[in-house]
């Protein structure tokens, strides 16, 4: 069984550009996440080939109204896009909406969003297991920066970001997996009980005839803190190299060694790319 998180990532986001209730010019709506996500896999040529007229973020104060488009929504189901997406559907400012979350909802999120939708420009609500960064088709990220646990100090934020993007990771390929982890770190204990409660909770969504035709993978939750060794270890390959000398960031390079006030930013992408998509596992002596 062979999986691709960007294959997974592009099929979501193609669903979404080419839903058949979407009719006529759209804006495509995203927050601070899900513009990177869909960015990574995602070029302006498929969103303009499916009548996306324009990107906006949705936490943008400086949105005009513009009633003669629909707008596509793709947004994390966070408490703070919840309250924008109330603000926005009491005075809307588009002709209807199409709701699309990057994971599952919690409960009351639908009732609340229908109590403010006054003016009946809701036309669907969908949940698309898109929480996560595709770098490559065999690797991905949160971009959660470095996850330090003390006992007197939690980061409760970070850790719920890792559970709900592990647990997105796992819907996208309708897969329960057996769970193993450090057991002497508190973060893997913590990531790993965090996971199991919330699979426990959406059981339901991975009711489906692909989960058992699958062997059961197997997901290993480590600490890097009891791992010295493997990051003094580095495999110098061409992706690797462009990531240490100039910094790859969601496959975007800044290179302004040539014109310091004029940098260049360059998008080195695995399926637009020939030359990266070649290179990018070659080892360099």
């Amino acid at each position: 069984m062979s999986f691709s998180v960007r294959d997974a990532i592009y099929g979501y986001v193609f669903r979404i550009l080419t839903d058949t209730k979407t009719k006529g010019l759209k804006v495509f709506l995203l927050d601070i996440e899900t513009s990177g996500i869909v960015s990574l896999v995602c070029g302006t040529s498929l969103a303009l080939k499916n009548d996306v007229c324009l990107f906006e973020r949705l936490d943008s104060p400086l949105r005009q109204s513009l009633l003669g488009l629909s707008a596509v929504v793709f947004v994390r189901p966070t408490p703070a896009n919840l309250k924008l997406l109330q603000v926005e559907l009491r005075q809307p400012k588009y002709n209807e909406y199409h709701l699309f979350f990057s994971n599952a909802i919690e409960t009351g999120y639908r009732r609340l969003l229908t109590e403010v939708d006054v003016h009946r420009v809701v036309v669907q609500v969908q949940e698309f297991f898109a929480d996560y960064y595709a770098i490559n088709h065999d690797f991905f990220t949160l971009y959660t920066g470095p996850f330090v646990y003390h006992e007197q100090v939690e980061l409760p934020c970070l850790k719920q970001r890792t559970i709900e993007g592990l647990f997105s990771l796992l819907l996208s390929f309708r897969c329960i997996p057996k769970i193993r982890y450090a057991a002497c770190s508190a973060v893997s204990q913590m990531v790993a009980g965090g996971l199991v409660e919330k699979m426990e909770q959406g059981i339901n969504l991975f009711q489906t005839s692909e989960i058992s035709s699958h062997p059961t993978p197997l997901l290993l939750i480590l600490d890097r803190k009891f791992d010295l060794s493997s990051p003094l270890l580095l495999p110098w390959t061409y992706q690797s190299m462009v990531h240490e000398l100039l910094g790859l960031v969601k496959n975007r390079v800044t290179c302004s060694l040539t014109t310091p006030k004029l940098p260049c930013e360059y998008v080195l992408s695995c399926d637009e790319d020939p030359f990266f998509h070649d290179t990018m596992y070659v080892y360099i002596l």
